[in-house]
Parts: structure tokens; C-alpha cells; sequence
């Protein structure tokens, strides 16, 4: 006797189908900056929660996790992401902006009057620098030539007493003979 074989009304998906299925349908654009930034903001956020529930006194519980190593890594890390470190790199999203904004806020270094350490230091040169080179791509800030150092170098010394009145063209003051 032979057996018929067994028709199914749809075919079955392997395995392999849905992972290639889960793998179209997330965000081509993904962020290592953002990661590392939630990464060091929880491990932080990690860390001080288990300070909030030790009462022993001496914190025999709390700070025993790999919390602090882990954020210490992502610290390394968003520094080597830095595009003002690097050359050539497009400047960060917005969205990358604010998550480093966010870990700046989160920084041990920059809480209850304590000095931030040299990490600390070098993360906060290069987000003046990642500030700067977004608002200079995206063209928010305008612009214009240096203003001089001295403010009557064009106008000449204001003599003691009297002020030049505010117009739109420049106030020639001559020094008395």
C-alpha cells in the first residue's frame, strides 16, 4: 500500500525566510552613537539605583556589577565615533545631538560640584566641536566678519563723559586738541 502524500494549502517558511524578513523591516539607518549613549546613560542610571536600595551602610551590594566598566566602554567608544575627531565625516543628526546632549547631562563628572575627569573633559571638547560643525552645516547661525577686538578701534577713543549717540553709520570722535 502506498500512502499519499500530505497537500498543504500553504507553503511552510523556513528559518531562514523570517530572518531575512525581520531583518528588511528594521531601520536601515541605525546609530552606534545613539546606542552608545543609552548604553552609558543606563549603566548609570543601573549603578545608582542599586546605591538608592543598599542600606548597609559601607554599599556591600551596591556597585558590584560591571555597570561602570560598561559605561566606561561606551564613553571610549562615543569618543572614536566623534565625527570632529575624524576628518571628512558628515556631522551628527540631530537626533545624535541630542542623545550626546543627554549623556552630558548624565555625567558623574558635572554633578554635585565634582571636576570631570580627563574622559569627561575630552568628551565635552569634542561635543563643542560637534555643536559647532552641525549648526554650520545646517546653516543655523548666519555668517558675518569677526567683530573687532577693540569696539572704538573704528571710532576712535570715546572721550571721558560723553558718549556717541547709536546710529547706523559709524561716530567719528576726535580726540581733543
Amino acid at each position: 500500500m502506498t500512502q499519499a502524500k500530505r497537500v498543504h494549502s500553504t507553503p511552510r517558511k523556513t528559518a531562514s525566510k523570517r530572518k531575512q524578513i525581520s531583518k528588511a523591516a528594521t531601520s536601515p539607518e541605525q546609530s552606534e552613537i545613539i546606542k552608545q549613549c543609552v548604553i552609558y546613560v543606563g549603566c548609570l542610571a543601573a549603578y545608582e539605583a542599586g546605591f538608592s536600595v543598599d542600606r548597609t551602610g559601607d554599599s556591600d551590594y551596591a556597585g558590584k556589577g560591571r555597570h561602570v566598566k560598561k559605561a566606561s566602554r561606551a564613553m571610549s567608544k562615543l569618543l572614536g565615533l566623534s565625527p570632529h575627531a575624524r576628518p571628512g565625516t558628515p556631522p551628527l543628526t540631530a537626533l545624535e545631538l541630542r542623545a550626546k546632549a543627554g549623556v552630558l547631562a548624565a555625567m558623574y563628572g558635572l554633578r554635585l560640584c565634582e571636576a570631570p575627569d580627563k574622559i569627561e573633559q575630552a568628551y565635552i571638547r569634542l561635543f563643542v566641536g560637534e555643536v559647532s560643525d552641525f549648526l554650520a552645516a545646517h546653516h543655523a547661525v548666519p555668517e558675518c566678519a569677526p567683530a573687532p577686538l577693540d569696539p572704538y578701534a573704528v571710532a576712535g577713543p570715546v572721550p571721558r563723559g560723553r558718549y556717541p549717540q547709536a546710529s547706523a553709520a559709524p561716530v567719528i570722535v576726535r580726540a581733543p586738541s
